[in-house]
């Protein structure tokens, strides 16, 4: 029972500080799960944001019986770092869901040196279930792992449809969708520095290494299913 209730949320990810912006749920999600658990990292000394995209099934199972869920609630997210903050799409109103219904979850923060480390995050969810004909009540915690870490100087300029980001010597990929992934790094005199063909599968990463590249600032090209973006990324700087 609680291991097919672990797969009631769907997750990608946005987000701000102290206020968080709203997100907006991707009405493509089919099926009921959450992705990613294991969340980019967040880098000290640099805002960080991402969004949680879920579906709540519509149906679980209950001590060997079959049960409809009629809504699931977010009562807290616990484990952020310090100065960290959530918010659901449909804050600052109770994060209440209907069986089958699509949402979003907003992270944010602004870490400080202080705050490196790794943190186990737990998404505490309430599910009302009517099984034969009785309501039930299930308390179900979803853990979500995120890591701190110092700033080595490279920064990403976000963008809004290849959700980008970094983790050390790394340019991180949250894939949105399955397909060809075409990378092209460019270096400020439009030189190509770096090229790379990736599979990408929707809801992992893809993972960019950039050690090779010298201190400076360089545009990277995304393409995947006939859509593309150039984020602007820098390194050596902080």
């Amino acid at each position: 029972m609680i291991k097919k209730l672990l797969f009631l949320f769907a997750i990608l990810i946005s987000v701000g500080t102290s206020s968080v912006a709203q997100c907006t749920p991707d009405a493509n999600i089919v099926s009921p799960g959450f992705y990613p658990t294991s969340l980019p990292d967040a880098v000290a000394g640099q805002s960080y944001s991402q969004v949680l995209q879920f579906k709540v099934a519509s149906d679980t199972s209950y001590m060997s019986l079959s049960g409809t869920i009629t809504s699931a609630t977010l009562t807290n997210v616990t484990g952020l770092p310090a100065g960290f903050s959530y918010s659901c799409n449909k804050s600052p109103n109770a994060c209440t869901y209907n069986g089958g219904e699509i949402g979003c979850i907003s992270l944010s923060g602004n870490p400080t040196s202080g705050a490196v480390g790794s943190y186990n995050l737990s998404l505490t969810l309430s599910f009302n279930v009517i099984v034969n004909s009785t309501p039930v009540v299930l308390p179900v915690n979803v853990p979500v792992t995120l890591k701190v870490i110092a700033s080595n100087g490279l920064t990403v300029t976000k963008a809004p449809f290849f959700a980008l980001t970094q983790r050390d010597e790394d340019l991180v990929l949250l894939n949105p969708a399955n397909g060809k992934l075409s990378v092209s790094v460019f270096d400020m005199l439009g030189r190509v520095v770096k090229t790379g063909n990736y599979q990408s599968i929707k809801g992992e990463a893809t993972y960019i290494n950039v050690s090779g590249l010298e201190k400076g600032i360089y545009f990277v090209n995304l393409q995947l299913n006939g859509k593309q973006e150039t984020i602007k990324i820098s390194k050596g700087f902080y």
